[in-house]
């Protein structure tokens, strides 16, 4: 049982920096220098109805989240001309939302997002199509 045990802490050490955004000890991702823009909290107070429910303080909270999230991340986008910043706004809302109730939880191992214009399906799950 007591090796159990230990394989159960071994995955918890090898798995905390991706889930924290820790990378070695101590180390954290640094502070962004910048709020998020007006024109992505007005794209989140008009499209994010989860956004406009929060009280102030959580709203200050959910902002700097999504700017970290925007910060951190690349926006690829696939079969279309670009990116636009309506699309990273609720993308990253949308990773937030998720991750919301962990403050150091920012899905670090995520380092690039690919945007499609429409649903994609992939046939890597279903070698049958």
């Amino acid at each position: 049982m007591g090796a159990f045990y230990l394989f159960i802490l071994a995955c918890f050490i090898i798995l905390l920096p991706s889930l924290t955004g820790k990378v070695g000890m101590g180390f954290q991702i640094p502070h962004l220098p910048r709020p998020l823009p007006k024109k992505y909290k007005l794209i989140l107070r008009n499209h994010f109805p989860y956004y406009t429910n929060l009280e102030l303080t959580k709203k200050k909270q959910f902002e700097k989240k999504v700017q970290r999230f925007i910060h951190l991340k690349e926006f690829i986008p696939r079969q279309m001309n670009r990116v636009t910043d309506e699309m990273k706004v609720l993308i990253s809302a949308c990773a937030v939302q998720l991750t919301f109730g962990y403050p150091n939880v920012f899905l670090s191992h995520f380092k690039r997002i690919l945007i499609y214009p429409d649903a994609y399906y992939s046939t890597i799950n279903n070698p049958l199509c």
